[in-house]
């Protein structure tokens, strides 16, 4: 494929090497990152629930499904991003100036959090005050157009900064959620809550950036999508947040 590449040429222009060079990166990676963590992810998958690897084993005409349920259980692309140079607009829509500040404090989370892993569960990804409905008898949870499998403090940490709550509430959150069998890790794990406060704010305040650029609704998503990066930045801006790293990480 690479010696093709380089007899190739677009409109009778030859790619030039830098082109070359960014491609080739773009086949390895490509090739090489989720291939290795589709396999990897997938073999974690089964040893950690025996009884589908032995479905699995007893049927083989399930490995076609088998495989496209790995590529979703185990997101095989963990980081790929594009940072920029220069001042630039996507779809019309600035890139905004809190990005690079916000996204680094992203990643001091992802390392916590990935410092100390958990089991992905089924997640709701959007708790707000409308999605839930109670007849006085039962909670129902609506819209769950966001849903995947994910990590279900994203959605405690998502239910707490959507409804303010401050550092008691979140405990008494958690201990509600959590019943009596996390009392010896729960430091480590209200940590976690407060770091998807902050990871909330982020997932939010770049679907207003995102909005910007697609939306048809009279609505000011600048505006929007401010105000979470000002609440996030102020969040992160605290001691308990930094404490919270510290202690998801272990």
């Amino acid at each position: 494929m690479i010696s093709h590449l380089l007899t190739v040429d677009i409109e009778g222009t030859p790619l030039t090497e830098s082109q070359l060079v960014h491609y080739c990166e773009l086949l390895v990676e490509a090739g090489n990152e989720t291939t290795r963590n589709a396999i990897s992810g997938g073999l974690l998958a089964f040893s950690e629930h025996p009884g589908e690897w032995e479905k699995l084993r007893a049927d083989p005409a399930l490995l076609p499904n088998a495989v496209e349920e790995i590529l979703r259980w185990v997101t095989p692309i963990i980081h790929f991003t594009r940072f920029t140079s220069v001042d630039c607009e996507v779809r019309g829509v600035p890139i905004p100036a809190e990005y690079d500040l916000t996204a680094a404090i992203g990643r001091r989370i992802e390392l916590a959090c990935l410092a100390n892993p958990i089991e992905l569960r089924p997640c709701h990804n959007d708790l707000l005050n409308a999605n839930f409905i109670d007849d006085g008898q039962r909670i129902r949870i609506v819209d769950w157009e966001y849903a995947g499998m994910g990590d279900p403090f994203f959605d405690l940490g998502n239910f707490s900064i959507n409804h303010e709550l401050g550092a008691d509430e979140d405990a008494a959150l958690l201990a509600a959620y959590d019943g009596p069998d996390h009392a010896s890790d729960q430091p480590a794990r209200l940590a976690r809550l407060t770091l998807m406060r902050v990871v909330s704010d982020f997932r939010e305040a770049m679907w207003g950036v995102l909005q910007q650029g697609i939306s048809t609704l009279d609505v000011d998503f600048v505006a929007y999508a401010g105000d979470h990066f000002d609440r996030l930045l102020a969040e992160a801006a605290t001691p308990r947040f930094e404490r919270a790293l510290r202690d998801a990480a272990g």
